[in-house]
């Protein structure tokens, strides 16, 4: 709760929405444009962030079949047997990034053919193929899941 004095939030006239802490640092700046800051005056981008960026903690999964939860950022399997995983629609979230990795030898797929290999433009449903210390970066494009990295 603020217990400063003072409003913490302002208009600076020229069409941004300013929250500052008690001391005045500024700690959310939204600019006529909507582009947002967090920790910083302005940003040239939709979200501009000046300080670290937490993602929620690594799920590990030891089962063959997983859905993917709307909280999931990276996912690592740990499980002897392929896993099927069931991804979210892409289109439900566009932009969103996945990683993905394997501890053992394993492959991991998709229950659709939404994802897209690197090199290729043609839906697939593998996601990493059947060896140890495999990893893979998803990004949904409002259609499907392109992978934007592995190894």
């Amino acid at each position: 709760s603020y217990t400063g004095s003072g409003n913490p939030i302002s208009n600076t006239g020229s069409g941004f929405v300013v929250i500052s802490d008690p001391l005045g640092n500024v700690r959310l700046n939204v600019s006529p444009t909507g582009n947002v800051s967090l920790g910083s005056v302005t940003s040239n981008t939709k979200l501009g962030v000046n300080g670290p960026i937490a993602l929620s903690p690594p799920i590990i999964v030891t089962g063959t079949a997983y859905t993917v939860l709307d909280v999931d950022s990276s996912i690592v399997f740990n499980t002897a047997a392929n896993c099927n995983i069931v991804m979210p629609d892409a289109a439900t979230y566009p932009g969103r990034i996945l990683y993905v990795k394997t501890l053992a030898a394993m492959a991991i797929n998709s229950t659709s053919t939404n994802i897209k290999p690197i090199g290729s433009n043609t839906g697939a449903n593998s996601i990493l193929t059947n060896s140890s210390g495999k990893f893979s970066m998803l990004q949904s494009d409002g259609v499907n899941w392109i992978t934007m990295m592995n190894n």
